[in-house]
């Protein structure tokens, strides 16, 4: 009987059926770890969008005198937004959700100081949010399909 010496062409195919299995394995694992990623950096993103809704909301209802306890929160949520960790997807999403905190805050700040009394600057502010609101819905989107 003659030994075949070396790998024989059904070697060759078995061992690229194998490669590739294994490929398409790490590339699911790899799809699947983005997805979770994705999908945490959403949920940590809204909860702090929620969070700063929630506080302007308090705000809204707060006399000028006692602003200063619920700007304090407000700044503390912007520190939040702007040194939470997110997944590369959502880099976008988070500096929107930065810029619309700002803005909040900056509004608040300027009523508090008296700093905001014409329709222009309420008309600025109003046209700021909603921007920065709509880039962050946006940016949260694009990432969800991912």
């Amino acid at each position: 009987m003659n030994k075949q010496k070396g790998f024989s062409a059904i070697h060759v195919v078995i061992l690229l059926i194998i490669a590739g299995f294994a490929f398409l394995g790490y590339h699911f694992y790899e799809q699947s770890a983005v997805k979770k990623a994705n999908a945490e950096s959403i949920s940590t993103l809204n909860n702090l969008k929620t969070k700063l809704d929630d506080k302007m909301a308090v705000a809204s209802s707060t006399p000028r005198i006692g602003l200063g306890a619920v700007l304090n929160d407000l700044a503390t949520i912007k520190t939040e937004a702007s040194s939470v960790e997110v997944s590369e997807c959502l880099e976008q999403a988070k500096e929107s959700l930065v810029k619309y905190a700002n803005t909040e805050v900056n509004m608040m700040t300027a009523f508090a100081g008296d700093r905001m009394d014409t329709a222009e600057d309420y008309a600025e502010y109003q046209t700021n949010k909603s921007k920065h609101e709509s880039e962050f819905a946006k940016n949260l989107e694009r990432c969800k399909a991912k």
